[in-house]
C-alpha cells in the first residue's frame, strides 16, 4: 500500500454522497413472493433487517419482479441499523435505506460498511438509524495529499484482507431434500441434559485462548477469549438466553451463566449439531426476546421436529419408540453447497 500513514479526519458521511443518493426502498413482503433458502437461477437476493447473512433474508424467483435494485448499493436498516454492501442486484423489505456513490465499489463499500456498523449500538427500534441521520453519522476516514478522501487508500486496505475464494464441488440439484411431515417430536430434556453456564467476573480473567461464551446472536456466541481453563467439553450445542440462537462449539469453551449448554445424550458430530442448531433457530429464535427470555427451565420445554427411525431400545427414544436419523442428518448437511468444506 503506498500510502502507509494516511491523514485521518472526521465527517460527515453526507459529505460522501449526494443527497438523492440515499433514499428507502420499495418495499417487498414475504406473502407477496417465492421465497427460497439458497440462491439458483432466475432468483434475486431478498434483503431484510436481519443481521445475519449480509442481510439476505432468502432468494426471491424472479417472475417478473419490477421494484429491482442495481446492485453496488450499501443497504441499511433503519430500525435495527443493520448496514451490508450489496454487489448484486436485490429487492428489499420494509425499512431499508439504500445508498449509492460514484465512489463506491465492492471494497470501499466493506470499508464503509464497517464504519457504519460502529454506529449499530447508539439505535435500537426505539431510537432508529433513518436517513437524516444516516446523512449526519460521522465517519472517521483517510485523506490523501490533496486533502480528499482516500477512497484508494481505503480499497487497496480491504483488497488486502482478501482471502482465497471458498469454493464447492456440491451442487444444488444433488441435495438431498427434506420432508418434515414425516419427521417426529422429541423434547429437548429426552435428546439433551441441560445446564447453565459459569458466570466469570470481569476480575477473574485477562486475554487468553478459550472461548467464552456469552448472550449473543454473533460470532458463534463467542463475546471474547479468555486465559481461564475452560469450564465445558466441546462438540456440543449452546443457545443464548435472549433469542435461542443456537450455535455448535468444536473446542472446550466458557460460558456465562445467560447461556444454556445442552450435552447430548447421544453421539454428536459437527453435521448432527449443526442439523439440530439449524431447526432449533428456524422455530424458535422469534419466540424468544429481552421481555421472553430462554433460561434453563424454558430451554426443557422446547420440542423438536426431526428426520426419525424406529428404535424403542435405546435410551433417548421418544415415546412413541422413534429415535432422531442422525445418519440421515449427517447426509443432508455434507450434501448442501460448501457442505464438503465442514
Amino acid at each position: 500500500m503506498k500510502n502507509n500513514n494516511p491523514t485521518f479526519k472526521i465527517i460527515r458521511f453526507g459529505e460522501l454522497i449526494e443527497p438523492e443518493n440515499i433514499y428507502k426502498s420499495y418495499a417487498y413482503t414475504k406473502e407477496e413472493l417465492e421465497l427460497l433458502d439458497y440462491n439458483e437461477e432466475n432468483t434475486i437476493p431478498f434483503v431484510s433487517r436481519t443481521e445475519l447473512n449480509n442481510c439476505v433474508d432468502g432468494f426471491a424467483i424472479n417472475n417478473g419482479l419490477e421494484k429491482i435494485e442495481e446492485g453496488n448499493a450499501i443497504v441499511v436498516g433503519d430500525t435495527t441499523a443493520t448496514v451490508a454492501y450489496q454487489k448484486e442486484k436485490f429487492i428489499t423489505g420494509d425499512h431499508i435505506v439504500v445508498i449509492r456513490a460514484d465512489w463506491l465499489n465492492e471494497y470501499t463499500g466493506l470499508y464503509i460498511v464497517t464504519l457504519l456498523n460502529k454506529e449499530k449500538f447508539r439505535y435500537s427500534y426505539g431510537r432508529a438509524f433513518l436517513k437524516d441521520t444516516i446523512y449526519n453519522t460521522k465517519l472517521k476516514i483517510p485523506f490523501n495529499s490533496d486533502d480528499k478522501p482516500d477512497f484508494k487508500y481505503m480499497e487497496e486496505f480491504i483488497k488486502k484482507l482478501k482471502s482465497k475464494k471458498m469454493t464447492t464441488k456440491n451442487k444444488n440439484s444433488k441435495k438431498i431434500i427434506l420432508n418434515p411431515d414425516e419427521w417426529k417430536e422429541y423434547s429437548i430434556p429426552t435428546l439433551f441434559n441441560v445446564n447453565a453456564g459459569v458466570y466469570h467476573y470481569k476480575t477473574e480473567y485477562d486475554s487468553g485462548i478459550t472461548p467464552y461464551i456469552s448472550a449473543t446472536n454473533k460470532n458463534n456466541g463467542v463475546s471474547e477469549y479468555i486465559d481461564l481453563d475452560p469450564d465445558f467439553t466441546g462438540n456440543i450445542i449452546t443457545t443464548e438466553k435472549i433469542n435461542c440462537m443456537a450455535f455448535y462449539q468444536k473446542d472446550n469453551f466458557c460460558a456465562t451463566s445467560d447461556v444454556n449448554i445442552l450435552n447430548p445424550k447421544f453421539e454428536i458430530n459437527i453435521y448432527v449439531a449443526l442439523f439440530i442448531s439449524s431447526v432449533i433457530n428456524y422455530n424458535e429464535n422469534y419466540r424468544w426476546n429481552y421481555g421472553r427470555q430462554c433460561r434453563v427451565n424454558d430451554t426443557k420445554t422446547i420440542k423438536l421436529k426431526l428426520p426419525s427411525k424406529y428404535n424403542p431400545n435405546l435410551e433417548y427414544a421418544n415415546e412413541d419408540g422413534y429415535v432422531p436419523d442422525f445418519e440421515y442428518m449427517e447426509k443432508y448437511i455434507k450434501s448442501l453447497p460448501y457442505g464438503d468444506r465442514i
